[in-house]
C-alpha cells in the first residue's frame, strides 16, 4: 500500500481516519500529501482559523484515501 500512497505525494486528498478526529473534529482530514512511508503519511492541512498545519498518521490507522482535484 506504501508504494500507492507515494505515488500521491505533492496531491491533495481526502483522508478517512479516526486520528483526524482530535484535529479537525472529524474523521476526514483534506490537504497535501507532502511525504510518506512504509508506515507514515505526513499531510499538510488548513485547519477553522485558516492556519497551515501539518499532521502525521499511521498508514494503518488509514480506512480510505481519495484523491481530491
Amino acid at each position: 500500500m506504501s508504494i500507492v500512497i507515494q505515488g500521491l505525494k505533492n496531491n491533495k486528498c481526502k483522508i478517512n481516519t479516526d486520528e483526524a478526529l482530535t484535529l479537525v473534529g472529524s474523521t476526514s482530514i483534506t490537504g497535501i500529501v507532502i511525504d510518506s512511508d512504509e508506515e507514515w503519511i505526513k499531510l499538510e492541512y488548513i485547519d477553522k482559523n485558516k492556519d497551515k498545519n501539518i499532521a502525521v498518521f499511521r498508514i494503518d490507522s488509514i480506512d480510505t484515501i481519495l484523491l481530491v482535484d
